[in-house]
């Protein structure tokens, strides 16, 4: 494992309407000992050219593209918006190792028929298929759009970036 950052920065694009919420400051057990280290975090809200979420330090590691409705899904999925949407999944593929979706909404959402999407499973099917093309690995928080929820997922999914960043080896076989 690598050591450490004395600082982890967190890179959020500019375009997200309801950002994730980071800590200032994130105590860690980088190899599962009772030992821990206190690292500082700090969040740079800027246009990235790819993906929602990365680290600055390793913005080659882990990408995370969000999702935050069957409304956005079936939009990137279902309309002439999917060509857009699948150039920007390929510079996500082409520029990270690690590339995610975030799926910020619950089971029962993503299963109700909206306004713009008559037909969840569709969308659902159409999310699959993506996926599988892509090989893209899938994130479901279940539902973070008030402050508390999006402060939780912040620090899960900055943990799980950090873990991303420390392998020394992307090609390594987990025990």
């Amino acid at each position: 494992m690598r050591p450490l950052p004395r600082v982890v920065e967190v890179l959020v694009d500019s375009r997200e309407q309801y950002p994730l919420l980071f800590p200032s400051a994130l105590r860690l057990w980088p190899d599962r000992s009772v030992e821990n280290k206190l690292v500082p975090v700090k969040v740079r809200v800027t246009a990235l050219k790819y993906g929602d979420y990365c680290l600055a330090r390793w913005p080659d590691r882990m990408v995370v593209e969000r999702k935050g409705s069957l409304n956005e899904l079936a939009k990137n999925l279902l309309t002439d918006d999917y060509g857009r949407f699948i150039s920007a999944l390929r510079r996500v593929c082409e520029n990270c190792r690690f590339p995610y979706i975030l799926l910020d909404a619950s089971p029962t959402e993503l299963w109700t028929p909206t306004q713009h999407c008559d037909d969840p499973q569709r969308a659902w099917d159409a999310l699959a298929q993506v996926m599988q093309m892509f090989q893209v690995g899938l994130l479901w928080a279940g539902q973070a759009k008030k402050a508390g929820a999006r402060r939780i997922l912040g620090e899960q999914l900055l943990r799980l970036m950090l873990a991303y960043g420390l392998r020394e080896d992307d090609d390594a076989k987990f025990p």
